[in-house]
């Protein structure tokens, strides 16, 4: 069985607590452990704030997630706003610790800083 979700937020740091719920929410109904509950909510707080710290500011974060097979796949993208003077976020920074939390990681960018960022994680026992 599949189920896919898609949430927009705006993009403050107030809001990633339901963004994280949201993920968390998914995951327990695959039967995800403790561990891997904090590791996904982990990642997800990581993800939105390589997002919302680039050259341009984030009005709003959206994540698109679906599990299946007992993985997660979410995606992660923000709407760009006005340029905010910042330099671009740490791209390897922000995959070496999205690494250490799940499986995979993609994260695409442009000389505007990063546009989107995949992750995938096992979530059920394999």
């Amino acid at each position: 069985m599949t189920d896919e979700i898609c949430l927009t937020i705006p993009a403050r740091q107030d809001m990633l607590l339901v963004a994280r719920m949201a993920l968390a929410g998914l995951c327990a109904r695959c039967g995800a452990d403790c561990e891997t509950l904090e590791d996904i909510r982990t990642a997800c707080d990581e993800a939105c704030y390589c997002l919302m710290h680039q050259p341009f500011a984030a009005r709003t974060l959206t994540l698109r997630a679906s599990t299946g097979e007992g993985r997660l796949c979410v995606v992660f993208t923000a709407e760009r706003g006005e340029k905010t003077g910042r330099p671009l976020y740490d791209v390897e920074l922000a995959r070496g610790i999205l690494s250490s939390l799940v499986s995979r990681v993609r994260i695409a960018h442009d000389g505007d800083g990063v546009r989107e960022i995949e992750l995938t994680a096992h979530v059920a026992p394999l």
